[in-house]
């Protein structure tokens, strides 16, 4: 894990960083369980975390979550924050509103406070939630169509131009006012 394993050799929680020479057994690759990031028991958070990778919180924070990949909040876990993910388990106490953009899970150890907005939920037995849920489908990548693109421009103001209620024939061409005729 680096810097913040559990178990560190001087006591601290932290392992030293010595430097280490490619001939070291310490500097063998870290197994691949090993990938994203762990906020340990002690560590307290107050502040913005933005992660991208995946991220476990055993400690407390206070602010807010930005996680693109895994969050896990554990059971042990106290936040109290506004959380924005893709996919988010919750275990541990959490006070503040969820935006997940895919899969939220409370655990059956869970106790969440807070509104939640996410396209997929799941409520283990043994779940508490006081809030509310607002189910929006999955964001997905929409083409766009040149009179969205227009209102989008023009703040989805569409000028009146491009409404027509008048039938039209495809023989029928726009007749041209001239100068001359125009009056």
């Amino acid at each position: 894990m680096g810097w913040f394993d559990n178990k560190g050799k001087d006591g601290t929680g932290m392992t030293p960083s010595a430097p280490q020479t490619p001939d070291s057994p310490a500097a063998a690759p870290a197994p691949a369980a090993a990938a994203g990031s762990t906020l340990g028991e002690r560590v307290h958070v107050n502040g913005t975390i933005t992660c991208e990778e995946d991220l476990t919180i055993l400690g407390k924070v206070e602010g807010q979550i930005h996680a693109r990949e895994k969050l896990l909040i554990a059971k042990q876990a106290e936040v109290q924050a506004l959380i924005k993910g893709t996919k988010v388990m919750v275990e541990g106490t959490v006070k503040g509103d969820i935006h997940a953009a895919g899969t939220l899970v409370l655990g059956a150890t869970a106790s969440l406070t807070g509104n939640i907005k996410t396209p997929s939920l799941q409520v283990r037995d043994g779940a508490y939630f006081k809030g509310s849920v607002e189910m929006e489908p999955a964001v997905a990548a929409k083409p766009v169509t040149p009179i969205a693109e227009k209102r989008r421009r023009a703040g989805s103001a569409v000028p009146s131009a491009e409404v027509s209620s008048r039938p039209t024939t495809p023989t029928a061409k726009p007749a041209r006012k001239t100068p001359a005729s125009a009056g």
